[in-house]
């Protein structure tokens, strides 16, 4: 049992303060290894006595997907047998079996790197994948944790998942194996993701729809809708609803296109006490192929609408901050409006994690024109 600490001691409870209260419990477990713990109020909960009933949730490992193949099967399979017995899923325990996999034959390198999830929204569900590649793909561990969903209508979450470990050669030619892993909420929050090989040369169709309510945080746009959402952070809860469509010919040069659209429902913003019906298009393409050794190009186009006027300094959410690259120190600012970008960088644009040792640096021309009350700004 964990104390009240004493700054809340005599203090009104009300659910600001109960929030913070189970991020800073929910903060102890992670110090101590486990990352996917979520502390919650007990349904209806109320203050009996003075104490305040909450309930911890265990987060733990949901699917472990091989790609590639190992020399020592066995060892491998009793290895991951044992990650999978890990629960609730501990980094200090999970860090034992990942040095005794690196040391494998068969893997060049192997790495494992934790992505956590909106940590700020103690409500949201979190599920974990696990991915590890070998052969002529650089061996990687890839843990991807999603938790950004919050009050949906609905009790299921499921995910198909794939991923890209690292750049193949031009040429190669590798049968892609999709893992799937299915979810049930224990609390209400959901997406849905599906995903179908085209061929079994890594041509890959995606399609995601998400619909819900969430305390999301900003996160880069180019990752997925979730990600996109995240740039409406604020202390309300906002709601959205949209899709993403994505086509990947993966391994034959790494050619990418992406389309997705985000609609959000009375978005408030604290600062401003105004509320936003808001719209985002967006169309993305980069290409790997047919350039130096490890240059990219990146084209994009978007297009944002808003119903009513936004002032300059709520362009992190909203005015400017899609247009164009999309980053939060754009000097761009709006209601609407249509913009572009062209990049030449090097490294892997859709591989931007270090767990790929692919570190970016690029030159970029950001075409935009936006219309903010009445005046154009380019």
């Amino acid at each position: 049992m964990l104390a009240i600490p004493q700054k809340y001691i005599g203090k009104l409870i009300d659910s600001e303060l109960m929030n913070e209260l189970m991020l800073e419990i929910q903060n102890k477990y992670y110090k101590d290894g486990y990352l996917l713990a979520k502390v919650l109020p007990l349904k209806n909960a109320t203050l009996s006595n003075g104490i305040l009933n909450l309930e911890v949730i265990e987060g733990n490992f949901k699917d472990i997907i091989i790609v590639g193949e190992f020399k020592d099967h066995y060892l491998t399979k009793e290895y991951i047998k044992k990650m999978k017995q890990i629960k609730p899923f501990n980094t200090k325990k999970f860090e034992r079996y990942a040095i005794l996999l690196e040391k494998l034959p068969g893997l060049d390198t192997a790495v494992y790197q934790i992505k956590l999830g909106n940590i700020a929204s103690p409500y949201a569900d979190e599920f974990i994948t696990l991915y590890i590649a070998s052969g002529k793909q650089k061996g990687t561990f890839s843990i991807d944790t999603d938790s950004y969903l919050s009050k949906y209508i609905g009790k299921y979450s499921m995910i198909t998942g794939f991923d890209i470990f690292d750049p193949l050669k031009l040429g190669d030619k590798v049968k892609i194996k999709l893992g799937t892993s299915a979810v049930i909420s224990r609390n209400k929050s959901g997406f849905f993701q599906y995903e179908v090989p085209l061929n079994s040369e890594g041509t890959l169709l995606r399609l995601m729809m998400s619909k819900g309510y969430t305390k999301p945080k900003f996160h880069d746009v180019r990752d997925n809708l979730k990600d996109i959402s995240k740039h409406l952070y604020d202390k309300s809860v906002n709601g959205f609803i949209g899709g993403k469509l994505i086509y990947m010919d993966a391994f034959k040069g790494l050619n990418y296109l992406d389309g997705r659209y985000l609609h959000t429902i009375n978005s408030s913003f604290n600062s401003a006490n105004l509320n936003k019906n808001y719209n985002y298009l967006e169309l993305v393409y980069f290409r790997y192929q047919n350039l130096p050794k490890n240059f990219s190009l990146i084209l994009k186009g978007s297009l944002q609408q808003s119903n009513d006027s936004l002032p300059s300094y709520e362009r992190v959410a909203f005015g400017g901050s899609f247009i164009g690259r999309g980053y939060v120190n754009s000097d761009i600012a709006g209601d609407k409006g249509i913009g572009g970008a062209i990049e030449f960088g090097y490294g892997n644009p859709y591989l931007e994690s270090k767990i790929f040792n692919s570190y970016r640096g690029f030159v970029f021309t950001d075409l935009a024109r936006v219309k903010r009350n009445g005046i154009a700004n380019i």
